[in-house]
């Protein structure tokens, strides 16, 4: 029984999650992108040499439909591809200036509206709630 109490909890938090998040990043940089692309995009800022099969890996999509999504991220000309010189065949993502001006955009939506969303909560209720997802990461997610 227990089993099931988490499983229904784990889904309650993980969907309420997604609407907050959505809710925090606001409309101007959904317009823009899919969330699919958003995760792409940060993934490539905050990783090296990344390549489609990183990209792949990360977001457990088939080859074909992450060669997609990159593929529009370059025409909107978020992204960028460099060749590697010593195999011709493969290639590294990088942001371009208009994919980092996007992620910092979206950074900044999404400090600004955490911030007023917590602004009324005690230092000592903030200290609880880190602990609690630091445990929830620990003991949970990271095992997923």
């Amino acid at each position: 029984m227990i089993h099931n109490d988490l499983l229904f909890s784990f889904l309650l938090l993980s969907d309420t999650v997604q609407l907050k998040t959505r809710k925090l990043i606001g409309n101007s940089i959904i317009n823009a992108i899919s969330p699919t692309q958003l995760s792409i995009l940060k993934f490539v800022k905050f990783n090296d040499l990344v390549t489609p099969s990183h990209v792949n890996k990360y977001m457990k999509m088939s080859m074909p439909n992450t060669s997609r999504e990159i593929n529009k991220l370059i025409t909107k000309r978020f992204l960028t591809k460099v060749v590697n010189e010593r195999d011709r065949r493969k290639y590294y993502l990088y942001l371009t200036s208009d994919g980092e001006t996007l992620i910092n955009e979206f950074f900044t939506v999404v400090e600004n509206q955490f911030s007023k969303q917590i602004k009324n909560i005690s230092n000592e209720d903030l200290i609880e709630i880190i602990t609690s997802i630091e445990v929830l990461n620990e003991k949970l997610l990271k095992k997923l």
